[in-house]
């Protein structure tokens, strides 16, 4: 019935079970988050990035509104250039926002080969690998234009998702690349990234991507847009 029907019902919520901490999650969680305004319950709030929407500047709507809901709330970000925005353009106190940086365990060998997912690939050709969900805001469109000049001297294999996929298919069809493979999703992404040669990141928006962290666990170089803390 609305931001207002949804807010009623989120302050019912609330008020029924009496939770001893709301945690909210990126925007899709401010609806809670402005609900518990006025009430006992203890709010943490993380927000971890922008959506295609916001890949190339902050709503200044959004911005208010966090600047107003936010303010007695704790802050969870993975990325200092995340908490700059929250001390400096949502007015947020400081000592309210805590830098979490992601973290993964260190890994040194593989579960599955790419040998064995017979990719039918010309031997020797050094690897690039993306891994992400195939979204406007990762933007593999921009890692597909990136891959032109290299397309006969270097495979891509591109791991992941989503809604963009039969575009990005389209593209790669277009421009004859025959040495690009889509992957899909893949819960062993990270066995892919330890026997490639280069990760690629062309997001729009980042703040400490993951798949960054794992390629520097494989001794991998990156070759990435200048976005969040990479």
């Amino acid at each position: 019935r609305g931001p207002l029907g949804r807010l009623s019902l989120a302050r019912r919520w609330i008020a029924e079970l009496k939770p001893d901490l709301l945690v909210t999650y990126n925007w899709g969680g401010m609806d809670f988050a402005l609900a518990d305004i006025g009430q006992s319950t203890p709010h943490l709030h993380v927000e971890d990035g922008f959506g295609p929407f916001e890949a190339k500047r902050q709503f200044r709507r959004r911005v208010w509104l966090r600047r107003l809901v936010l303010q007695r709330s704790e802050l969870a970000v993975p990325s200092a250039t995340l908490k700059a925005i929250a001390v400096k353009d949502w007015k947020l106190d400081a000592r309210r926002v805590h830098h979490i940086p992601n973290g993964i365990a260190a890994r040194d060998a593989w579960s599955t080969s790419l040998d064995s997912l017979k990719l039918n690939l010309p031997p020797g050709l050094p690897i690039i690998i993306w891994v992400g969900a195939l979204r406007a805001e990762k933007n593999p469109f921009k890692l597909l234009a990136a891959y032109a000049p290299l397309k006969d001297r270097a495979a891509l294999l591109i791991v992941g998702d989503g809604y963009v996929r039969e575009a990005v298919e389209a593209e790669i069809e277009r421009a004859g690349y025959a040495n690009v493979r889509l992957l899909g999703y893949r819960q062993d992404a990270r066995d892919f990234v330890m026997q490639s040669d280069i990760l690629a990141l062309s997001s729009d928006t980042e703040q400490m991507p993951i798949a960054v962290l794992e390629a520097m666990d494989a001794g991998l170089p990156v070759v990435s847009t200048d976005v969040g803390d990479v």
